[in-house]
């Protein structure tokens, strides 16, 4: 065989070889490349996700909140029953009332919503037909039917609170609406409203923009939009029937491509690369789910979530090492031809460099991937197959007092689950989240984690699994604490009962005691009395020493009262120096003893304000409790003539309600 031949079989035999070689390296790189975008594409829907999701049980949580107060409560029930004496819809003048004092009581919590939450509506709803009686974010519009829209048509079904994305009449966002139910006197709850929070998906979106550094745009289909939303309150881009309406762009650039058409609304995730202008940018879309996507998958989604990021560097990067490797393989071919043995030598080299390369590409996204995990501010961590902590971030650990080399390989429950909130041992075998793990099914709800210095505290967690070509591969766990939250429900409910200057109950919540003693009476047939007691002449103490000292001898009354009650009595302040005192398990005689004992505790405590003791004195009204008593209207009414009577006999004196005295009977003997 000629040299020439040799040559030239070789020389083919090598463009063979190199040929294959090339080929297989470059699809080795594309396939990394597409991997890399796959897994940001997945983190940063499971992120928005997840946000979303916390957003909507936090909104759930401050309803929840707000519903239990008791006064919106009993403003409810009278606006039911009024607007159905007013025919309907949004009633007459004793509505319009009814209305200003609910707006009036939730003024200044709905400004500190919108303030801090971006809470963007608040409606009142009636249980009737689902109509609105208030809405706080448009007070002027009321008396339209929300019972079309699903959820609020099912809330008063089914008495159960729903939250999520929701487009609606005045505003498409994260909602939250739950029911209002009031406690009747059979220990039972009616239904007297549901109330509906929103937040302003604007400003969220923007906030999540900010941390995850990237643009996201919320599109709607158009015509749910403009068959829900009234007119006015239609998005600016809101009429393309063609695609979808624009809902929020946090950078302008998704502005532009809606106005290009490059948008359209999709049923399932995409991930791909966009080219503008000079810039190259990774678009990640996928489904927007309303209530009735997330109950039933079955069930169109709404709209689309786009999230992009300029990927210009990282496509040029790759771009570049594609060529890169071309022009390596040629070069080589070439000197292969030349001097086998210094090809071969430069192929090792040029071989390691694409390898160096490719891990330097596959690092730098692992550092990107570690930051944007460290950066947000929910706590996450990951789990293998086998329960074992892979991650975690340092939100996760500042909250559980962690540091990660303490954590890293082990099971997270015995480091800070193993406890309930109420100090009881929480056993692994009953654990959700172990559980979820277990299965591989995603799994949402609130738990309580054990801080590394032994406190605990209330978290919202979420549980997302893993899955890589199908196969499962551990989950993802976030969470927020939300103890402060849970705090400022527990304050909106104490300051809904409480009297805030003498620190006892309310009006409304000493009926609402009183009621349940007088069920508990008639169960077991015990006997219990009530007093009525009335500061004398308080309103000279205002006029003579001022409203400042007027209320520090409430407070001081409030003081000696309490020292003469026992922990199962009950005392209440009902409007101004009006107090009621319950007295479960005593009869009239052990009613008169106490009275007496606390009108004469009164008379001997004066007030001291500075060097000037102000004398105070009570009258008080005592009535027994009788069987037939089935509210609290007649035993009121009963200790209130006997307390009337004491006043009329000279004051300072305690007077015992007498079966034979009516209305006239007192008010007559008073005009001799």
């Amino acid at each position: 065989m000629s040299s020439k031949l040799t040559v030239l079989i070789a020389s083919l035999i090598f463009a063979v070889l190199f040929g294959a070689g090339g080929w297989f390296v470059l699809d080795q790189h594309e396939a990394r490349f597409q991997t890399q975008l796959e897994g940001t594409a997945s983190q940063l829907q499971g992120i928005y996700e997840a946000t979303s999701r916390s957003l909507a049980y936090s909104a759930q949580a401050l309803a929840f909140g707000l519903a239990s107060d008791l006064d919106v409560q009993h403003l409810m029930d009278e606006a039911t029953r009024v607007v159905r004496r007013e025919g309907g819809g949004g009633g007459g003048v004793k509505a319009e009332i009814l209305r200003d004092q609910l707006r009036y009581k939730m003024l200044s919590q709905w400004q500190n919503l919108s303030a801090q939450y971006s809470m963007s509506s608040m409606t009142f709803m009636l249980p009737d037909h689902t109509d609105v009686f208030l809405r706080m974010h448009e007070p002027e519009e009321f008396g339209d039917s929300l019972d079309a829209i699903p959820p609020f048509g099912e809330i008063k079904k089914d008495l159960l609170p729903r939250s999520g994305f929701q487009i609606g009449y005045t505003n498409a966002g994260i909602r939250a609406a739950v029911p209002i139910l009031r406690p009747t006197a059979d220990r039972g709850i009616r239904h007297v409203g549901t109330l509906e929070l929103g937040i302003n998906m604007s400003d969220e979106s923007r906030s999540l923009s900010d941390q995850l550094t990237a643009g996201i745009a919320v599109l709607l289909n158009t015509q749910l939009v403009v068959n829900t939303m009234k007119e006015r309150y239609l998005p600016a881009h809101a009429l393309r029937p063609s695609c979808c309406a624009l809902l929020v762009a946090t950078r302008p650039e998704g502005v532009a491509w809606y106005e290009s058409d490059l948008f359209t609304l999709t049923a399932v995730p995409e991930n791909k690369l966009l080219h503008w202008g000079s810039r190259t940018f990774h678009a990640v879309s996928f489904p927007l789910r309303d209530w009735q996507g997330q109950a039933d998958p079955e069930y169109p989604p709404v709209g689309t979530v786009l999230i992009w990021r300029d990927a210009t560097a990282r496509v040029n990067a790759y771009r570049a090492d594609r060529h890169l490797i071309v022009n390596g393989f040629i070069v080589t071919y070439l000197l292969v031809l030349a001097c086998v043995p210094m090809v071969l030598r430069l192929l090792h080299l040029e071989w390691g460099h694409q390898v160096k390369g490719h891990g330097a590409m596959i690092n730098a996204l692992a550092r990107h991937n570690d930051l944007l995990i460290e950066t947000i501010g929910e706590g996450v961590y990951g789990l293998d197959r086998e329960g074992k902590i892979t991650f975690i971030n340092r939100a996760a650990c500042n909250m559980l007092g962690l540091d990660n080399v303490d954590v890293i390989g082990k099971d997270p429950h015995p480091i800070f689950h193993h406890r309930k909130a109420d100090g009881q041992p929480y056993p692994v075998e009953t654990c959700p989240l172990m559980k979820a793990v277990r299965d591989g099914q995603q799994w949402e709800g609130e738990e309580w984690l054990i801080h590394q210095d032994g406190h605990g505290f209330p978290a919202l967690m979420t549980v997302s699994p893993i899955y890589s070509h199908g196969i499962y591969e551990g989950s993802v766990t976030v969470f927020r604490n939300i103890a402060r939250l849970r705090d400022r429900q527990d304050e909106l409910t104490r300051l809904a009962i409480t009297d805030s200057l003498t620190g006892i109950p309310n009006r409304r919540y000493f009926l609402e005691l009183f009621e349940s003693e007088l069920a508990r009476l008639r169960r077991h047939h015990s006997v219990a009395s009530l007093l009525m007691a009335d500061l004398d002449f308080f309103k000279r103490v205002n006029d003579r020493y001022g409203h400042a000292v007027g209320d520090l001898v409430l407070r001081h009354f409030v003081s000696v009262a309490r020292s003469a009650l026992r922990r199962t009595d009950i005392i209440g302040r009902l409007g101004g120096e009006e107090f009621a005192i319950l007295l479960p398990g005593d009869g009239i005689n052990g009613a008169n003893e106490l009275a007496e004992r606390l009108r004469l505790l009164v008379e001997s405590s004066p007030v001291r304000v500075d060097d000037t003791h102000v004398q105070i004195t009570v009258s008080i009204g005592i009535t027994e409790l009788y069987p037939q008593d089935l509210s609290a209207d007649a035993p009121l009414s009963r200790s209130d003539e006997a307390l009337y009577a004491a006043k009329q006999a000279g004051r300072n004196r305690t007077e015992i309600y007498l079966a034979h005295w009516d209305e006239s009977t007192i008010r007559g003997e008073s005009a001799h």
